[in-house]
């Protein structure tokens, strides 16, 4: 795999870095987290200099794909960016991308794209551990004239605080077919209450009482429902590994250069090696995890493989961010967790990450159940051949 970035990837890394630098220092996204934990002037600026286009092909009215994702999310995972780049632009708009093509469709992606359109995928529910488990769906949709009623209850709606409009999924009361309908923000029978994560980032849950949709508004439906969401959610979690890949590393490099200040009994603590031993243990970590975000990112697009690898990539980041977390906390002491150190939310942000879209061990028996699927029918093959 050839990591070397092209000329416009390097110049849309360094307009990003800048801008971050300039304009989300900590004291900054310390007053956005003390708001609503989340910025409509950030948001705009952001769309304005192209980012949220940056996490889009083409074909969806972007100019990145990829690898434009895992630049600019590394970056925000460095910086701690709070705004829902991922749930509310990236997932949303690869399951419009799948749904037929249309002048309503059309808009909503020009919208979005230019900022003044935020779409949650509302998905979760209690009965569900993770976006993933499609089968657990128990909301339901029902037949009325030519549209639908929607109901139910939607917990962790990722970005859902800061959307106004909303992608839900539901079953058919007839056939059992999963759906994806097109709610927007208001609509009679939808009561959202806002919530904030651990992290201080934007959250909702839907309650939807006989919410009335319009036949036009059901995007998806069946394998294609299906097969749409599990591909956006991929896409999903290849980012949040790049993210976590950004905030691994600005914890890391926190962490050396705290060791080099702080003294303990006369000497540096980074003179210590014991302590040496444990920070090359985390850069070990952080090289894993890069590799294998690498791997998510090339895969992100790549068909049948696609799955194994994302979920391979999730399992290893996330058992390097938890390992890079506790570290870090443990190597500051009990500033560590003060809320107005920045290790505390890289912290807390990685902890996170690490249950977003399901955690090690679901992703685990996904691997296995992909790659046994995929060993089925390579041998199913050799036995035709011969």
């Amino acid at each position: 795999m050839d990591c070397t970035l092209t000329e416009e990837q390097r110049l849309l890394q360094d307009s990003v870095a800048r801008f971050l630098e300039r304009q989300y220092g900590f004291a900054a996204r310390q007053r956005i987290l003390a708001g609503a934990g989340f910025d409509e002037a950030m948001w705009a600026q952001m769309a304005a200099n192209g980012w949220l286009a940056a996490l889009l092909p083409a074909a969806l009215g972007g100019i990145g794909g990829a690898v434009e994702t895992m630049v600019l999310m590394e970056l925000a995972g460095r910086h701690l960016v709070l705004e829902p780049l991922v749930p509310c632009v990236l997932i949303a708009a690869r399951i419009l991308g799948a749904a037929p093509s249309d002048a309503s469709r059309e808009r909503c992606l020009r919208a979005l794209l230019a900022g003044g359109t935020r779409i949650s995928l509302a998905v979760m529910e209690s009965t569900m551990r993770s976006p993933y488990e499609l089968a657990q769906t128990q909301c339901v949709a029902t037949v009325q004239g030519t549209g639908w009623l929607l109901s139910g209850l939607k917990t962790f709606v990722d970005g859902g605080g800061a959307a106004n409009h909303f992608l839900v999924t539901a079953r058919d009361s007839a056939t059992g077919q999963l759906a994806v309908f097109s709610v927007p923000e208001g609509a009679p029978g939808l009561t959202r209450r806002s919530l904030r994560t651990l992290d201080g980032r934007t959250s909702a849950e839907l309650q939807l009482a006989g919410v009335a949709v319009a036949a036009p508004e059901r995007l998806l439906a069946g394998p294609e429902a299906a097969a749409a969401l599990e591909c956006a959610l991929d896409h999903g979690v290849a980012a949040v590994c790049a993210e976590a890949v950004g905030l691994m590393d600005a914890l890391l490099q926190t962490t050396i250069e705290h060791t080099r200040q702080r003294v303990q009994y006369g000497a540096p603590l980074a003179s210590f090696q014991a302590l040496q031993h444990r920070m090359a243990d985390m850069y070990v970590e952080l090289e894993a995890a890069r590799s294998m975000a690498l791997l998510a990112t090339a895969a992100v697009d790549g068909g049948e493989e696609r799955a194994a690898r994302i979920c391979a990539a999730r399992i290893q980041v996330g058992r390097a961010a938890r390992f890079i977390g506790q570290q870090a906390v443990q190597l500051h002491g009990g500033m560590g967790m003060a809320e107005e150190h920045s290790v505390a939310h890289y912290f807390k942000r990685l902890t996170l990450i690490s249950q977003l879209c399901g955690d090690e061990r679901l992703h685990l028996r996904r691997y296995r159940a992909v790659t046994a699927i995929r060993d089925i029918d390579a041998a199913t093959s050799q036995r035709n051949a011969t």
